[in-house]
Order: C-alpha cells, then structure tokens, then sequence
C-alpha cells in the first residue's frame, strides 16, 4: 500500500470526479486545517486530513475513522437533517477505488447532505440585521441542543481554563508585533484575576449541572439556516475536553462572533432568550 500522504492524494482525486458519484456536475473542494469537504449535486462528503496538531491528531486511518464515527454520533442529535452517516472508500481487488463495497477500507468519509452554503448565519450578517424572529428559533435550537448535552464535572474544566489564559500568553508574547507584550501582561493579569474571583460560581454552575459536553465551536459560520430554522453543525469530536464547559460559555462564541459581525442586537436578545430558556 502506498504511504499515507500518497494514499490521501489518490483518494482525493477519486473524489474529485463527478463519476464517482454518478454525477454530470462540476465536484467543489472547500479545505480546512483538518478536513476537506467535496461537494457534489445534493450532498457532501468530509475526510479527515492525515493531519497532526497540538490540539488533534488524524495521523492515521485509525484515528480518522474513530473521528469521523464521533462527528456522526455527536452531531446528529441536533442536526439529523445534515449528517447522514459514515462512508468508507474503498479498495477493489483490481486496485480501483471505490465508495463503500466490499473492499479494505483506506479513507472514512461524513456523509452529508448539503444545504445552501450563502444561508449560515455569517453569509446572513453580512447582508443585514438578522431577522428577530431567527434568533429566537436560534436560541431555541441552542437551548435544545445544550438540553441533551451530557453532564460533566466541574474541576476538570475550570483547571483548563486557567491553562488557556497561560497558553495565550505564551501564544500572545511570541508575536510581539500583533500583540504588544505590555498590553498581552496587562491582559494575562486581567484573566487570572477574574478567573480566581469567579472560581465559586464556576463550581457552583457545575453543581447545577451547567458544565457539560458542548458543541464547542459554536460560531456564525457553523448555524445553517434550513426551511428558517437555524441549525447548528459542525461540533468538535476529537476532543471533548476543548468541547466541554458552561453552556453559557459555549453559547458566549457565537455572542461575541455577532457582536463582531455588527449584530449587536441579534446578539443581545439571543443571550437573554437562551438566559430564560435554559
């Protein structure tokens, strides 16, 4: 078999042609850091690169496989209309590719079905004010979404969050042209010292039952609008510690992200709906 990086490169030309789908249409390639989506007709298809990074590891058809099996189990709870299932290419005894059959696997797919890429909520904040009555269907799925999000237990994560203020720091210090270092100290000190005032209540949350397993990457580009009800996709599988926190803090990304998009509005109703709503 040929090494891993050859091994990718012939897939993705496999799924670069519309045949392979017994399609007519054009295949559109959108690429990530981690993932390649090929869009086709009315689906799409994700592959996890044979990527490694501090945060994550896909070095392996192992570790993809297992990573492509979480994102289906993780987000089609709240988002069954997208995710449709696992799909292996495989490899046929004449040495041809293949999606699915009988052959050895040597790439995992997320299947999917696809949905029009202008309508996620950062294509829609860039044509106007969100319309109030999508944020109110948005904190709606929020909060059902959060609702069958599973507990976890406080400490884990708020030792975490100290340690992001100290990764940031480093982060910050080491490009000193973006970041000026007086300004990064001044930011550092800020951060551990409300992480140490609000430490109680983060505990207190957690015995609530508000620290849990989240989407964890919940920003405008990842909330489609389908039939007008926004459905959040994308969730993190490959680690759950980086997805796990209050929900208040998992919904805080998609807030800020508004806020930046000049939704200001759109991003207030939506905290204090999800505040009454959960």
């Amino acid at each position: 078999m040929l090494d891993m990086q050859e091994d990718q490169e012939a897939v993705i030309a496999f799924l670069l042609e519309p045949r392979t789908y017994g399609e007519e249409g054009p295949v559109e390639r959108i690429d990530t850091h981690a993932a390649i989506v090929f869009l086709v007709g009315t689906r799409a298809f994700k592959m996890k690169k044979a990527v490694t990074f501090p945060f994550l590891d896909f070095s392996t058809l192992a570790l993809r496989e297992g990573a492509v099996k979480r994102e289906i189990a993780l987000n089609r709870r709240y988002a069954p209309e997208i995710y449709l299932g696992v799909l292996a290419v495989t490899r046929r005894a004449d040495g041809s590719l293949a999606l699915g059959g009988d052959g050895a696997a040597v790439e995992w797919l997320v299947a999917m079905r696809r949905f029009d890429e202008a309508a996620t909520l950062d294509h829609l904040s860039a044509a106007g004010p969100l319309a109030p009555a999508i944020v109110a269907k948005l904190a709606t799925a929020i909060a059902g979404m959060q609702s069958l999000a599973e507990w976890r237990e406080a400490a884990p994560w708020i030792a975490d969050l100290s340690g992001y203020v100290e990764q940031n720091h480093t982060a910050f210090l080491a490009d000193p042209a973006l970041f000026p270092p007086a300004a990064v100290h001044r930011l550092t000190e800020v951060a551990r010292a409300e992480h140490t005032r609000i430490r109680d209540l983060l505990f207190e949350r957690g015995r609530l039952g508000c620290i849990r397993l989240n989407h964890g990457d919940l920003h405008a580009g990842n909330v489609a609008v389908i039939d007008d009800r926004p459905v959040p996709f994308d969730a993190i599988e490959f680690d759950d510690r980086i997805a796990t926190g209050d929900i208040l803090y998992d919904s805080g990304f998609l807030i800020m992200d508004l806020i930046g998009r000049g939704q200001g509005r759109a991003a207030n109703v939506l905290l204090w709906r999800l505040i009454v709503e959960t």
